[in-house]
C-alpha cells in the first residue's frame, strides 16, 4: 500500500510542477534579456517584446481589433505584417525578407548623453535564426553602398562601418552607433563590467511594477540633466522606469521614480497618498480636459527658495520679488496674503472649450482654510474696484457669482460653495459649473472621465484628464495622415492619468482608453 501511494504522490507533484511550469512559459511574463547586456551607465533604456505573454497578445489582439481593417482576428498577425512592410519600406528595408525570418522576440534600445547633448545609443535584438540575420545584414549592409570590414573584439567578429558597427553577443544582435558601443555591451557579457540589472537606481525604479508587460522604457534623469538641471524641483528624482501594459479598457502606462528625496523641512511638497481629486465633481459634464495639483502653494515655494539659491537662477528668484511689489503698489494685492493661501489645498483648472478664444473653463481651490477663501477673494475684489474696476453680481442656483471687469485687462468671476472657490473668464462659466454641480451632471460622473480612470485604484493624487475626441476630427481633416492612423484616432476614447507622492518615490500611471 504504501509504495502505490508514493508513486501517486510522485505523480502529482510531477502533474503539478508540469502546470506550474506550462503557466510560466506560456502565460508568464518574459524576460528581459538586452537589459542583461546593456552596461550599467547608460542614460535611457527602452525596450519591446514583439512576441509577449500569451495574456498581453490576447489583450493586444482584442484592441487592434477595434481598429478598421483589423476585425478579423485571424489576420491580424497579416495586416501588421503589410503595415510593418510599408513603413520600412520607406527606408528601403524589406520587413518580410530582410527582418522577419530572423528576428526574435525582443528589441531594445540603449543610450548615452544628456539633454543638452546628444550621445551615441546601440541596438540590441533577440535573433531566432542567426544565418538568416547574417544573410539579410549582409544584404542590407550592400544596398546602404557603405564598406563594412571585419574587425575582432575579445573574441567577437563585428563589422564596422562608416556609420555603424554590429555584431552578435549571445545570440542577440547589437548595432551600435560607433564601435565603443559595441565594446562596451562586449564587455559586459564577459564580465568585465557591470551590467543595468545591477545598477541600483535601475532596479528600484522597475521593483514593484507589473512583470507582464509590453514595453518599458527606463531614464536616469540626473545623467540625462548633466547635473545641472534646466529647471530646478524640490524633488531630487533617481530614475524613473515605466511599463506598457494592453487591458481590456486600452493601453495602460505603469511607472515609478527611484528614489526621491524630499526636504525634511518643506513637508507637502508632493500630494499626499490621501489626496482624493473631488473637484471633478464641479466641472460640467462635457469638460475636455482637467488638472488636479495638491499642495500647489508648498512647491511653489520649495522652487522659489532653489531658484534663490542657484547662482545661474537667482535672477528669476529677484523678477519674482519685483512681481510681489508691482502687484502690491498697483493692484493693492498681497500675493503671500491673499492668493497663495488658496493654493495649499486641492487646486484644478477645468476646461470646458480648448477652441475658442479665450478657452471656456473654472479655476478649482479647495484650500484648507475654506471660510478664508471668500475672505481673500473679497479682498481682491475691493483692491481691484479701487482701482477703477467694475464690480456686478448675480445669483446661480443661490450662490452668488461676482464679476469683476479690470478696464485694459481682462474680466473675472467667481463664487465660492462648500469650501470650494469657483473662478472663470465669464459669470456664464462660473454658473456652468455651479449648474453643474446642483444637477449632478459633471465631469465625475461621466463615463468617458470614469473609465479613463479605472484601472487607478485609489485614484490618490494629482491627476491629469483628456478627453479625446473634441481633438481627433481637426487631427483628421487638417493633418496628412496615413489611413491606419485616421482609423487609430477615430477609436481613442480619452486619457486619465494619477501621479501620487510618497515618502522615497513618485508613482504614475495613466491608461489610454480604446473603443
Amino acid at each position: 500500500m504504501k509504495r502505490p501511494v508514493i508513486a501517486l504522490t510522485a505523480l502529482l507533484t510531477a502533474a503539478g510542477v508540469a502546470v506550474i511550469a506550462a503557466y510560466l512559459l506560456f502565460f508568464g511574463a518574459a524576460t528581459d534579456r538586452a537589459a542583461a547586456l546593456v552596461p550599467a551607465d547608460v542614460t535611457l533604456y527602452a525596450n519591446v517584446y514583439l512576441q509577449p505573454s500569451t495574456g498581453q497578445q490576447m489583450n493586444l489582439q482584442d484592441l487592434i481589433s477595434r481598429f478598421p481593417g483589423f476585425t478579423d482576428r485571424a489576420t491580424v498577425g497579416d495586416k501588421l505584417d503589410e503595415l510593418a512592410q510599408r513603413l520600412l519600406g520607406a527606408n528601403k528595408i524589406d520587413y518580410r525578407a530582410d527582418l522577419k525570418p530572423w528576428l526574435g522576440d525582443q528589441l531594445a534600445v540603449a543610450a548615452q548623453g544628456t539633454a543638452a547633448k546628444a550621445g551615441e545609443s546601440v541596438l540590441i535584438a533577440a535573433v531566432k535564426d542567426r544565418k538568416a540575420a547574417e544573410a539579410a545584414l549582409a544584404r542590407i549592409t550592400a544596398r546602404s553602398g557603405q564598406a563594412y570590414v571585419h574587425k575582432g573584439y575579445d573574441g567577437v567578429d563585428l563589422l564596422v562601418g562608416p556609420s555603424a558597427t554590429y555584431g552578435f553577443v549571445n545570440e542577440m544582435l547589437v548595432v551600435g552607433q560607433t564601435a565603443d558601443r559595441v565594446h562596451a555591451v562586449i564587455d559586459v557579457a564577459h564580465g568585465r563590467a557591470r551590467s543595468l540589472l545591477t545598477q541600483t537606481a535601475f532596479v528600484e525604479a522597475m521593483r514593484g511594477l507589473p512583470t507582464d508587460y509590453l514595453a518599458s522604457v527606463y531614464v536616469d534623469l540626473p545623467a540625462a540633466g548633466g547635473g545641472n538641471p534646466v529647471v530646478p524641483t524640490a524633488a531630487k528624482v533617481g530614475g524613473v522606469a515605466a511599463v506598457v501594459v494592453a487591458q481590456s479598457q486600452g493601453v495602460r502606462l505603469v511607472g515609478q521614480s527611484s528614489a526621491l528625496a524630499v526636504p525634511s523641512a518643506s513637508p507637502g511638497a508632493i500630494a499626499s497618498p490621501a489626496g482624493i481629486p473631488t473637484l471633478s465633481g464641479f466641472m460640467p459634464a462635457g469638460t475636455q480636459g482637467e488638472v488636479t495639483a495638491f499642495g500647489l502653494r508648498q512647491i511653489l515655494a520649495q522652487v522659489e527658495a532653489q531658484l534663490g539659491a542657484e547662482p545661474s537662477t537667482k535672477s528669476v528668484a529677484s523678477q519674482l520679488s519685483q512681481l510681489r511689489a508691482l502687484a502690491a503698489l498697483g493692484l493693492g494685492i498681497d500675493i503671500d496674503r491673499d492668493l497663495l493661501p488658496l493654493l495649499d489645498g486641492e487646486t484644478a483648472l477645468g476646461v470646458a472649450s480648448a477652441t475658442t478664444n479665450p478657452p471656456r473653463g473654472v479655476l478649482l481651490l479647495r484650500p484648507r482654510d475654506g471660510a478664508a477663501a471668500r475672505a481673500a477673494l473679497d479682498r481682491v475684489r475691493d483692491a481691484l474696484a479701487g482701482r477703477g474696476g467694475q464690480v456686478s453680481t448675480t445669483s446661480v442656483q443661490g450662490v452668488q457669482v461676482t464679476t469683476l471687469i479690470i478696464p485694459g485687462a481682462t474680466t473675472v468671476a467667481y463664487a465660492v460653495k462648500d469650501g470650494v472657490a469657483i473662478l472663470g473668464l465669464s459669470g456664464e462659466d462660473v454658473g456652468a459649473s455651479l449648474a453643474a454641480e446642483a444637477a449632478g451632471k459633471t465631469l465625475a460622473a461621466s463615463a468617458t472621465y470614469r473609465e479613463a480612470f479605472s484601472a487607478s485604484g485609489d485614484r490618490a493624487g494629482a491627476e491629469i484628464y483628456v478627453d479625446a475626441a473634441p481633438f481627433v476630427a481637426p487631427a483628421i481633416t487638417t493633418l496628412t495622415l496615413p489611413s491606419e492612423a485616421r482609423g487609430i484616432l477615430q477609436h481613442v476614447g480619452a486619457l486619465g492619468m494619477t501621479v501620487r507622492g510618497a515618502a522615497d518615490r513618485i508613482e504614475f500611471e495613466a491608461l489610454i482608453t480604446i473603443h
